[in-house]
């Protein structure tokens, strides 16, 4: 039987080990280990891969003879723990990813059944101090070293190091050297959905690199508008840059926004759905990759730092606020906050707060002398002492607004960029909230877990456009009706009776409706119109 036959024979035995007879696996191990490495597939990693799923049926002492090993070495490879790991191999300019297995090893021994260097598995074993055995799904040019950092990765990181695939050289002392076709291997890991980590200059450069990389990474994210050179001090605090992370993780998205901001209702929407995108791509790697991942932010304006608390927190990103010094043009962590639940120490902190309580539904945090404002003022103290305590601060400021009567509220921050991360963290999306910048609203803050819609009809959109509200307008689908009254719930003011049987027959809400309701700010509604034998829906907010 040619090596092509046999390949396909013992794949087919690996989903069903046990009915292989004892003169089939005689027929297999005749020539093991195979010697002929021309085809695409490696049929030792196949045979040892049977071999183990049937360990209970083979002789330690045949696959001893075989490989020319120890008894208790040729037990290990079969019983002990396996692992795979991942590489990306180009050969003229044609790539694919490639898979070792490798077996840890009690004794200092290293085996393999293919012609790699044996002096670079030798390296790896002094260097972390036990033996392996390790043989490789496809062929491929055995005398390279590309995949010394994937078997370093799998011997010190076990199955955690499946998740990625790596190219690299390891040398002398745990120095990591590049490799050729970074370029073309990160194009193939990208395509088959695998982040590639590889050796960089600068970034990831020794075995203590990798170290940080899998247990302590620290995302930077820049947000200063127009500030370039303010950025590059920043990233001084960060072991691997912005482009190298991008890199690994395949990512689409800036690290840093650094966009002219002219402050007009546009860019904050663009701001806020880049931060949305970061915030969902971060959240993704800590779920799939890196449960140690953390963010390290700094940002500006004051506003910007508000909304980049509440998404951060919305996805669970532990994070770390920078703030900029001047006198040393240089950045200092200030705090860490690792949930919307980390609790600060706040004792001390409490008599730095005066609160004045007015008529109005406006909240005002200020470090400035206007307690004469409508409605709530936060008056809190600024400089060092602010940066002290701004996230013990935030999180009192943030008690006591949940506590608050259950209604939306102007939310104006006159204060500093790390405390209104911080409060922007502990409140999240807990309470109604209009947040402004210059006087001008920008940001409509509301869980809206509770708020059913009210359906409305022929209905002027100037009769809620009182100097109460501010409304937001769009035009949805017959769909988008449908799911949202479904999953929020709602009430059917709608009086038009062909209106009324078309919501019953098409979307199944009932023709009970009220005659009048309040509306508030914060109330959400669908207003149906009629034009031409077609109904239209829009959503308005009221804010």
């Amino acid at each position: 039987m040619k090596i092509p036959q046999k390949t396909s024979f013992i794949s087919n035995y690996l989903n069903r080990p046990s009915q292989l007879s004892p003169e089939e696996l005689q027929v297999i191990l005749e020539e093991y280990p195979y010697k002929d490495f021309s085809y695409e597939e490696n049929i030792n990693y196949k045979v040892i891969k049977l071999l183990r799923s049937v360990a209970i049926s083979i002789k330690a002492e045949k696959l001893s003879e075989k490989l020319n090993i120890s008894k208790q070495t040729a037990k290990e490879i079969l019983t002990n723990q396996a692992v795979e790991v991942k590489f990306p191999v180009v050969i003229e300019g044609k790539g694919f990813i490639n898979t070792l297995l490798l077996v840890p090893l009690s004794s200092n021994e290293v085996v393999s059944t293919e012609p790699v260097d044996k002096a670079n598995l030798e390296l790896l074993s002094e260097l972390i101090g036990k033996g392996f055995f390790v043989t490789f799904e496809k062929n491929f040019n055995f005398k390279t070293n590309s995949y010394t950092l994937a078997l370093y990765a799998g011997l010190v990181y076990g199955k955690e190091a499946g998740k990625f695939a790596f190219t690299g050289k390891v040398t002398t002392g745990g120095k990591l050297e590049e490799v050729e076709n970074v370029t073309q291997k990160l194009e193939l890991c990208r395509n088959s959905g695998i982040p590639l980590i590889f050796a960089k200059r600068r970034d990831m450069e020794s075995v203590e690199d990798l170290e940080e990389f899998l247990t302590k990474l620290q995302i930077p994210i820049f947000i200063f508008p127009s500030k370039e050179k303010e950025r590059e001090a920043f990233l001084t605090n960060f072991k691997f840059s912005q482009n190298y992370i991008k890199s690994v993780f395949h990512l689409e998205e800036e690290l840093s926004y650094i966009k002219p901001f002219n402050e007009t209702p546009e860019d904050f929407e663009e701001y806020i759905q880049w931060l949305k995108r970061i915030g969902e791509e971060i959240k993704t790697l800590k779920e799939r990759y890196l449960p140690s991942i953390t963010v390290g932010i700094t940002s500006n304006p004051v506003v910007f730092s508000f909304i980049a608390g509440v998404i951060f927190s919305k996805n669970r990103l532990n994070t770390v606020f920078y703030k900029y010094l001047k006198e040393g043009k240089v950045y200092k962590s200030l705090f860490t906050i690792e949930s919307d639940r980390d609790i600060p120490e706040t004792e001390g902190a409490r008599n730095l707060i005066k609160i004045f309580k007015n008529e109005g539904e406006m909240i005002t945090v200020t470090f400035n002398n206007r307690v004469d404002t409508d409605g709530i003022v936060f008056k809190i103290p600024s400089g060092e002492l602010l940066d002290k305590h701004s996230k013990a601060l935030a999180y009192i400021v943030n008690e006591e607004i949940r506590s608050l009567e259950d209604k939306c509220y102007d939310l104006v921050l006159e204060t500093s960029n790390d405390f209104a991360f911080a409060l922007g963290y502990y409140l999240e999306d807990y309470k109604c909230l209009n947040l402004f910048h210059r006087g001008k609203f920008v940001y409509y803050l509301q869980n809206p877990s509770n708020k059913p819609y009210f359906i409305l009809d022929k209905c002027p959109l100037y009769l809620l456009n009182t100097r109460m509200f501010h409304l937001h307008v769009k035009e949805v689908s017959p769909e988008i009706f449908s799911s949202s009254v479904k999953k929020y719930g709602y009430v059917n003011l709608v009086e038009d009776q062909d209106i009324l049987k078309v919501l019953n027959e098409r979307f199944q809400i009932w023709s009970e409706h009220k005659n009048w309701a309040t509306l508030n700010r914060g109330d959400r509604v669908f207003l149906i119109r009629r034009e031409k034998g077609r109904l239209r829906f829009f959503e308005i907010l009221l804010t």
